[in-house]
């Protein structure tokens, strides 16, 4: 097998042709540490060694991209990864992540967990689904939103939300069921719910209104 043709297609990768045909783009890196130049002789192993290198080259870059932009858990990042290059390499480029601290599910889970009970005021409930689904390990999970919600009161974000957005509602049977829909949907608890309202007696609070 001969390398017959290598032409530059945009910034540092280049076409490659072997034995007349189109093989494969390459980046110069790779092509600088396997030697590879027109009229080359090279052996079917090679060619599958510079294609390994290319692809963990892809996914470094990739994951170098993604991380510029915000974190990632480990399993986002290799979620992320393995739609464009072999799981095995995606794994492998994480992995590396992490040992150069771009990637650290503890500290992420600590910033999320704070971020999602005090900017957006999630209960701890909503919040635990929403770091699951950044593929968050559920001890990890735990241990960050203990430690947020030890740092903060954990009604303080309750009254925000209702001075905020839910006070007028509070005049009316009917609207303070609703804002209990509405604090139980954002995840907070029954008990802290109703401790909350019960500083904000506008009325006359129907016991059948907490017992539906």
């Amino acid at each position: 097998m001969k390398i017959t043709g290598i032409t530059r297609v945009k910034g540092t990768r280049y076409r490659v042709e072997v034995d007349g045909e189109y093989w494969n783009i390459l980046d110069a890196e790779v092509l600088t540490d396997f030697g590879f130049q027109p009229g080359l002789e090279v052996e079917e192993d090679a060619l599958a060694r510079a294609l390994e290198q290319a692809e963990r080259r892809r996914a470094r870059e990739r994951a170098f991209y993604l991380l510029s932009n915000r974190d990632y858990s480990a399993g986002e990042l290799l979620e992320k990864l393995s739609k464009n290059v072999s799981e095995e390499v995606a794994l492998q480029t994480v992995v590396r992540m992490q040992e150069l601290g771009f990637v650290n599910d503890g500290e992420y889970a600590g910033k999320l967990a704070r971020s999602l009970l005090t900017v957006k005021r999630y209960g701890a409930f909503r919040a635990k689904q929403e770091m699951r689904r950044r593929h968050l390990s559920d001890e990890i999970i735990d241990a960050a939103l203990e430690e947020a919600t030890f740092e903060s009161d954990p009604l303080e974000p309750l009254r925000e939300l209702i001075e905020k957005k839910y006070w007028r509602n509070l005049d009316t049977p009917e609207g303070r069921k609703k804002t209990v829909a509405a604090l139980i949907r954002l995840g907070h608890s029954y008990s802290n719910i109703r401790q909350v309202l019960d500083e904000y007696p506008a009325v006359e609070a129907d016991e059948q209104e907490w017992e539906e």
